[in-house]
């Protein structure tokens, strides 16, 4: 678990967990979290026990806001094209008044991608950081979109030149994760829409 003080997006490491529960003179607290950690946040930050639950499961999460008493509980999902398949990681977020905690079960590039962001803009509030994450977060199912259609055109010419089996199996298997995607980024913006 990292604890970070952030302020005008300078970061300063911060030693005892129990300086996160009070709101800083200025800033904010970026807690960046594992699963295995919930044990000890849950009881500090008085996390929601559905939330957590959702954050430990081991099926697909569908993005969603829930508000809780003292906190809002958001989850997205970031997505990674590998060996022709598509990944999705779940990233839960606990946004506070005077903190955020980030928690993961696998690294996401995002996360690392803020930092500099974060320092550029001089951000300063747990809200900006949130809306940098989910901006970036939803720019990479686009690049990974025009990666996957950039291999099916590179296919396609392949075919025309030397027809294999092998190709029109790809390009099958590229569609269908195309339409997934679609078909997942359609019941997201259904499920973001009042």
């Amino acid at each position: 678990m990292k604890i970070r003080l952030v302020n005008n997006g300078v970061f300063i490491p911060v030693d005892d967990i129990q300086q996160a529960l009070t709101p800083p003179a200025e800033g904010f607290y970026w807690i960046d979290a594992d699963v295995d950690d919930l044990a000890v946040l849950q009881p500090l930050f008085l996390m929601h026990d559905l939330a957590v639950e959702d954050c430990l499961s081991d099926e697909e999460q569908r993005p969603k806001i829930e508000i809780y008493e003292n906190h809002y509980f958001i989850v997205i999902n970031s997505i990674r094209f590998d060996d022709e398949e598509i990944f999705l990681r779940a990233v839960n977020l606990f946004l506070g008044r005077h903190f955020i905690i980030s928690v993961t079960k696998q690294k996401v590039s995002e996360l690392r991608t803020l930092k500099p962001i974060l320092w550029e803009q001089e951000i300063s509030t747990p809200d900006r950081l949130l809306y940098l994450l989910v901006d970036l977060i939803v720019d990479n199912y686009f690049t990974v979109g025009d990666r996957i259609e950039a291999r099916i055109e590179k296919l396609e010419e392949d075919i025309l030149m030397h027809t294999k089996k092998s190709h029109l199996n790809e390009i099958i298997g590229l569609r269908s994760e195309i339409l997934w995607l679609k078909k997942s980024l359609d019941l997201r913006k259904r499920s973001l829409t009042p």
